[in-house]
């Protein structure tokens, strides 16, 4: 194509230069033919001059003149005859404006021409002639038909260039015509064959697929999506997205897509819930952006649906998981806290079991100090089992279970829990006074009825109320305890206690059994007690429920298991009188308090007593003198030396020593532990007079 052009203006150039050419040569020759005719007709006007002058008058040359000028388009005529002095001036026709315009521009020229008069053979003057040379103007028609000649040619050389170019540029345009339907025809099956992919992928994709119309509408749903939400593929087609989402997410997803829509993000991705046919919710994770089109308007959008139904149980599983692992860590924590205090606890009051015991030995049994005494006992006793509790709530101690009928500890903690409530709490009862035999602790009955009692009674502090207790026997199916795993069906004892309170917020029902969680003021509680009686019931095989509504009050029933063999409770061994001896003891502990009390109560009862506060003293006392001692009574936990340690090297010094362990907490050794080494007792602190009494016979006569 641009060879084409650059011949045709090489051909065009050629013909102008020819044409200018030819142009100029016209002008040349006819301005040569102009002159002649001029130098003549001069001649023949001094010709006639000649005469004229001679013959002068007021027609003759003057007219003669004028219309010479006129005629030959003189523009001025001048006469000079030298020896009569004779001038004369003749004007030509006025100039037009286009003659001046040519004159100026020099298409037409101006010469000037001279000629002298002769008269008989002399020369008698001299004519000059001003003469406008109009050739161009006179000769127009001469232009006029070069141009058209011109012209015409221009046009055939170009018809005949753009024959040529738009054969060429026909052939070319063949070519291009065929080479774009074959890049059409490949393109085109390219596209298919995309198509194709993309259906294919489309359809075979393991992730929710689907066009969703800028109304919400569903365009397109690939089969996977389909299978998400359990419904068919034409159920899905043309339904608004909002019918298949959750009714706590569809505001969530408007106001995901309305970013999409405002241009204020390329892409969203976020987590919603939509409804399964079934009616069971669906996890899901959804990635979405908005496709536009070219002049920028929102036209659909393309969704990616993934469901995380699985991970999200796993999340939540581990969540709980964690939660177990935090409230075993709770209980760790309390059995530490437990362990730390048990054994100062349990020393204390092995001073005040032992110091009452002696006191009230030294009374007459009718004295009112005595009552008094047995209260002090009665109130000891109850401390060590809540110290008991505690170290099996942390199970780092185990308390001793028996069958028994609950109604009975029911009914007496109701009695005390009565003292112990002001007169505006009601309190009705209404137990079974027999039922199934659980195997359990009463001291354990008797605080889990204490401690709801208690927090009913904080419930209904600030106002009167209504305390309602009940036992009684119930039968409970695998489908009543749906929700509570690890519990088997069967019969149970079912004890229960309502208060008409102000009832139990909703966000903290999921937390009144963890360890240190209270409601209760400063000073009012620990947070331990429902947590304990939680610990209790689990370790008993039952479980506890509760309803509460605001405003409502609550109701706790716990069940415990009854048990199904044919047993009777243990016979309660009565001690009539304390058993007494003359053997020689030596008793260590490191509490000074202790051992004095230790002396006095074993003196009383007959025995020779050695104390020590030191466990290198003793061992040193027992390595001087090893047969001056019948029987060692040693505490576990002690500075330097424990009381294993003691008994250990006892033992090797003198293989038949019996020797009693007294621990109120140890971590280190258990009862199995010391009869393995050789020591022939373990006793729990604080104990009684009697119990210490009577183990120390059993020891002394089977050695």
């Amino acid at each position: 194509m641009n060879e084409t052009k650059i011949k045709f203006n090489t051909s065009l150039i050629v013909f102008l230069l020819s044409f200018v050419f030819v142009l100029c040569t016209g002008i040349f020759f006819l301005e040569k033919e102009d002159q002649k005719r001029d130098e003549f007709a001069l001649h023949q006007l001094t010709q006639v001059i000649e005469n004229a002058i001679w013959n002068f008058d007021n027609t003759g040359p003057v007219g003669f003149l004028k219309l010479a000028a006129k005629h030959q388009n003189y523009k001025q005529i001048i006469v000079y005859k030298s020896n009569i002095e004779v001038f004369i001036e003749i004007d030509g026709p006025k100039l037009s404006m286009i003659d001046q315009f040519l004159l100026k521009i020099g298409l037409i020229k101006i010469r000037k021409f001279e000629s002298n008069i002769f008269h008989n053979s002399q020369n008698i003057g001299r004519v000059e002639v001003i003469h406008y040379h109009d050739t161009i103007y006179e000769h127009s028609y001469l232009f006029i038909t070069l141009g058209l000649t011109f012209l015409v040619a221009l046009f055939f050389v170009r018809i005949s260039f753009a024959k040529r170019i738009l054969k060429r540029q026909a052939d070319e345009l063949e070519v291009h015509r065929n080479q774009l339907e074959e890049v059409v025809k490949e393109r085109t099956k390219a596209l298919i064959e995309r198509e194709k992919l993309l259906r294919s992928i489309f359809e075979n994709a393991v992730v929710g697929m689907c066009l969703i119309s800028t109304k919400g509408y569903l365009e397109m749903v690939n089969p996977a999506l389909a299978n998400i939400l359990g419904f068919p593929l034409e159920k899905l087609l043309s339904k608004n997205i909002s019918v298949f989402t959750h009714p706590d997410d569809i505001e969530l997803s408007f106001k995901k897509f309305k970013l999409l829509l405002d241009g204020e993000t390329q892409k969203i991705r976020f987590e919603k819930r939509y409804i399964h046919s079934s009616g069971s919710t669906v996890w899901a994770l959804v990635g979405t952006y908005l496709v536009r089109d070219y002049e920028d308007v929102p036209q659909y959008f393309v969704t990616f649906i993934e469901d995380i139904t699985d991970r999200k149980q796993a999340e939540d599983e581990k969540e709980y998981l964690w939660s177990r692992l935090q409230q075993a860590q709770k209980m760790e924590a309390i059995g530490t806290l437990a362990g730390g205090i048990a054994h100062d606890f349990n020393n204390i009051l092995a001073a005040i079991i032992g110091y009452t015991e002696i006191a009230r030995m030294g009374c007459h049994s009718e004295q009112r100090v005595t009552k008094s005494l047995d209260k002090v006992l009665h109130a000891s006793n109850r401390a060590k089992g809540l110290v008991q509790q505690i170290l099996a709530f942390s199970h780092q101690a185990n308390t001793k279970r028996i069958l028994l009928q609950p109604a009975s500890i029911v009914k007496d903690t109701i009695k005390m829990l009565r003292a112990s409530l002001p007169t505006t709490i009601e309190i009705s009862q209404n137990i079974v006074s027999k039922t199934g035999l659980i195997l359990a602790n009463s001291t354990q009955i008797h605080q889990i009825v204490m401690n709801f009692g208690t927090n009913a009674f904080h419930a209904m502090e600030e106002t009167s109320g209504r305390l309602d207790i009940s036992l009684k026997e119930t039968i409970l199916s695998s489908e009543d305890l749906v929700h509570e795993p690890g519990v088997k069906a069967g019969t149970f004892v079912k004890l229960s206690i309502c208060d008409s309170g102000p009832g139990i917020a909703p966000e903290i029902k999921d937390k009144i059994f963890d360890p240190y969680f209270t409601t209760k003021e400063i000073g009012k509680g620990t947070g331990l007690g429902l947590s304990i009686v939680h610990g209790i019931v689990k370790n008993y095989g039952g479980f506890i429920s509760f309803y509460s509504e605001l405003g409502e009050g609550a109701t706790f029933h716990v069940f415990l298991p009854v048990i199904e063999k044919d047993l009777q409770p243990d016979e309660t061994i009565t001690v009539e009188q304390i058993p007494e001896g003359k053997e020689r003891i030596l008793f260590i502990d490191d509490e000074e308090i202790l051992t004095e009390m230790g002396k006095n109560m074993l003196e009383k009862l007959g025995y020779q007593v050695t104390v020590r506060n030191s466990s290198f003293e003793a061992l040193d006392t027992f390595q001087n003198q090893p047969d001056q001692f019948d029987l060692v009574i040693t505490d576990q936990t002690m500075p330097g030396m424990t009381g294993s340690d003691i008994a250990r090297k006892m033992i090797q010094i003198r293989p038949e020593i019996p020797i009693i362990l007294c621990t109120g907490y140890s971590t280190i050794i258990s009862e199995e532990k010391a009869k393995s080494m050789g020591i022939k007792e373990f006793a729990l602190k604080p104990f009684f007079m009697r119990d210490i009494a009577v183990l120390i016979r059993k020891v002394l006569d089977k050695s």
